[in-house]
């Protein structure tokens, strides 16, 4: 930064080759101005250096001791902007934005309770509407073939259970199996599920080695029922 007749003037070099360099001389009124207008505007006091040179501080007082001092560098360290922010003005800043984040935050609070309250119900929902499927036996199974190879022939079914809806939709295992399984319906389910293929096989006319894959959830897995379930329902497939 050099120093003209009655002000500083800010000087800019920039080397754009082995031997030329442009270089730009700005008034530090301007800069000056600029300064007093933020510092108006902010209620602050800011410092400005260019390298070695002396700061260009804004004019404006500040309305009571600095409680906040920032300290900005730039990339290549040559200039550096100090401003010094009074409690005052902080306080003011807070509360005027106190009244834009209240009650923001209280609409985000009550929008996420009613989601919650909604997702909630609608679970609760959904848990009842399998106690009522299994209660009027909406449920179905299919069962897809399993073909042995060797004998080139079907050798088992995986049994598939499915849940079709009076529109001839169906809810989709994702749904309704984890629905079952985070509210407690999953061993009502498989039960109700043993209870459909033992009901389905009954005609059937299969060879003694033929299977049924069941998939099992783990909570049934560990229930201590379940020995006591598979063993009821090998008894009705055995008649």
């Amino acid at each position: 930064m050099a120093e003209g007749p009655n002000r500083l003037v800010v000087v800019y070099v920039k080397k754009v080759a082995a031997n030329k360099a442009a270089f730009v001389i700005v008034d530090s009124q301007y800069v000056q101005e600029l300064m007093e207008i933020l510092a108006a505007e902010r209620a602050s006091a800011f410092s400005l250096t260019f390298g070695a040179g002396e700061a260009i501080t804004s004019a404006a007082t500040l309305r009571g001791k600095a409680f906040l001092t920032q300290r900005f560098t730039s990339t290549d360290h040559t200039i550096q902007l100090m401003v010094r922010t009074p409690f005052s003005t902080l306080s003011a800043y807070w509360l005027q934005n106190l009244f834009i984040f209240v009650p923001l935050s209280l609409c985000l609070s009550v929008g996420m309770m009613l989601f919650y309250r909604r997702w909630y119900l609608k679970r609760l929902s959904l848990a009842r509407e399998i106690a009522r499927g299994i209660t009027h036996n909406e449920f179905t199974v299919h069962y897809q073939p399993v073909f042995n190879v060797k004998h080139g022939s079907c050798g088992g079914v995986e049994a598939l259970m499915r849940w079709p809806q009076p529109d001839g939709r169906f809810i989709t295992p994702d749904i309704f199996i984890t629905a079952a399984e985070n509210e407690g319906m999953i061993i009502p389910l498989s039960r109700h599920l043993f209870e459909l293929i033992a009901h389905d096989v009954i005609n059937w006319t299969v060879p003694d080695d033929f299977y049924i894959s069941v998939n099992i959830s783990p909570a049934h897995l560990m229930d201590d029922g379940f020995i006591q379930d598979i063993e009821a329902l090998r008894t009705r497939l055995e008649r």
